[in-house]
Parts: C-alpha cells; structure tokens; sequence
C-alpha cells in the first residue's frame, strides 16, 4: 500500500512540474501579445466612454459663436476671445474658482501660516 502511495506522489509531482514547465513556456511565447490586450481594452473603455462624454456636455449658450470664429477682415480679436488669455481679460474669472484656489491666487507674496493652510482643508 505505501509503494502505491509514493507512486500517486511522485505521479503528481511530476504533473505539477509539467505544469510548471507548461506555465512558464506559455508566459515567454505569449508574453509579447500583451500590448494587444491591452490596447483592446483602451479601446473598449473608449467606446463605452465616448457616448457618456457627450450627453453630459453642456448646451451651448444661445446666441454665442462657440468656437470664436471672427470675420478675417475685422480687427484684432480682443484677449476674452481666446481660452488661454480670458482669465487675464476677464475679472469675474476669479469668482468662479473655488474658495482656496481664489486665496492662493490673491495672497500669493505672502507666506501663508499653518493655520491658513489647516482652515483651508
């Protein structure tokens, strides 16, 4: 009964080193693949998150040219028309930051204390 015993160990034994063996060949062979996958899944997360993007987009305000398109002949545009200088023509930008972000902005030469830093959070 004991030589059965140890023939059923060493059985299984050399299964899980076959197994082992077979694991590992797969990981080296098929190891280069996974780019596809996970392109495939960048791609997949896409798709289900593209549609999601533009219900949730904001209408666009009535009367408003979205894109500040202006006539090539007419002058210069003024700064509120492009996104990146609106900010500076614009004062009431500042209103529309949050509250620690408006303090950074306007206290910024001075130092602020512990105690600012730790009312803000």
């Amino acid at each position: 009964m004991t030589g059965l015993y140890e023939l059923v160990w060493r059985v299984l034994h050399a299964l899980l080193c076959l197994h082992r063996t077979l694991t590992s060949w797969l990981r080296v062979r098929f190891g280069t693949w996974n780019w596809i996958w996970r392109r495939c899944c960048r791609a997949a997360s896409a798709a289900v998150l593209a549609p999601l993007g533009f219900t949730l987009r904001k209408p666009p305000a009535v009367g408003r040219n979205r894109r500040h398109h202006r006539h090539p002949r007419a002058g210069p545009a003024p700064a509120a028309a492009h996104r990146r200088l609106r900010w500076r023509a614009d004062g009431r930008s500042l209103d529309k930051l949050p509250v620690h972000m408006g303090l950074v902005i306007t206290e910024e030469e001075q130092e602020p204390s512990f105690s600012d830093i730790a009312s803000l959070v």
